[in-house]
């Protein structure tokens, strides 16, 4: 660390201890300070985004008793939404008040980002009020919060009302596409958070949930690159028992795609004692399809696992039009043995 940068730390770390009139203080000392002037503004911001995180009605009785608020409008910005975050964390209702009161003088200061801040506050404790503020204040970007909500929802109770709120918001949405941009982005966020979590724990909650066959599909769309090592195939299997079989065949070529392009031997062993059937060929298919430009001959081998017929065929033509360039005799060789075209 260059001096600068340790004294910028030794500053923090003085500031630690201190309670909120002490802060302010020191805001007060450095704004009026002739040396500040000539300097970044990092201390200032750093005490005010401290005692917003402390002391978040400090912080915004302090900004709202200011006589200057056109120099660094950005900094306030950040330190009414940290505020009003680590409020409405604690008491919503009071945030929300606070924030009507003054709606009409500082209006410019109420950024989406203040907004968003009172709203995932609010949503820690009581989600379905959460969503009612995204309403009641004309917040415009639901999609970059509503990750938020689901994050803070950390048991499966919480979950469940949380993902209850969701449903109710969106019979709100009057607009088809903004409605289904909303679900599908919540879906997307849930879907990793729960193949993070576990198949047997979700798998239950979901079943619990009462997923609708949307809601299904998205869901299998969207868990590919977070399902948990050893749970591929308890996923692939409750791929195929939720979903129509098209949709099914999809889904299980995209987890298995991934699958393979994180540990393709994995797979490989997976499939050796996988049961024959609908879901295992389509596992081999997207298998085939990855490995091809690596493994060739393996990829040939499980192709011809494949029974007879349109998906075989359409197999093996990819395994030739994906063939690795560097030996073509093989590659023409093999399109001859089985007939491609």
């Amino acid at each position: 660390l260059d001096e600068l940068q340790e004294r910028y730390l030794d500053f923090v770390d003085r500031m630690m201890p201190l309670d909120s009139t002490q802060l302010k203080n020191l805001i007060a000392a450095l704004q009026t300070s002739g040396e500040i002037k000539n300097q970044s503004q990092d201390l200032v911001s750093s005490a005010m985004m401290m005692l917003a995180e402390k002391y978040p009605q400090s912080a915004l009785s302090l900004f709202t008793e200011s006589s200057n608020h056109t120099e660094e409008t950005s900094v306030n910005a950040s330190m009414m939404s940290s505020a009003l975050t680590k409020w409405a964390t604690d008491e919503p209702l009071a945030a929300l008040k606070w924030l009507r009161e003054h709606n009409d003088k500082f209006s410019e200061f109420f950024s989406e980002s203040a907004k968003s801040g009172l709203i995932s506050g609010t949503a820690i404790h009581d989600p379905q009020s959460a969503f009612k503020l995204m309403n009641d204040l004309g917040f415009k970007g639901s999609d970059q919060v509503i990750y938020k909500f689901f994050h803070s929802a950390q048991t499966s109770e919480e979950r469940t009302e949380t993902f209850n709120a969701l449903r109710e918001h969106l019979t709100t949405i009057k607009d088809e596409t903004e409605r289904k941009k909303l679900s599908n982005y919540a879906i997307n966020f849930l879907a990793n958070d729960l193949a993070r979590t576990g198949f047997e724990a979700s798998s239950k909650w979901i079943n619990d949930s009462n997923f609708t066959p949307n809601e299904l599909e998205r869901f299998s769309e969207s868990m590919n690159y977070q399902i948990k090592n050893g749970e591929h195939g308890q996923w692939i299997q409750w791929t195929s028992e939720k979903l129509p079989a098209e949709k099914a065949d999809q889904t299980i070529k995209g987890i298995v795609g991934a699958w393979t392009r994180k540990d393709h031997q994995a797979v490989g062993k997976w499939l050796t004692t996988a049961a024959d059937g609908p879901s295992k060929n389509s596992a081999i298919r997207s298998y085939v399809e990855t490995i091809t430009r690596y493994e060739p001959e393996t990829a040939v081998q499980w192709a011809l696992t494949l029974p007879l017929g349109k998906d075989r065929d359409t197999t093996l033509e990819s395994i030739y039009d994906h063939w690795p360039g560097n030996n073509l005799v093989t590659k023409e060789a093999f399109k001859k043995k089985h007939g491609i075209r």
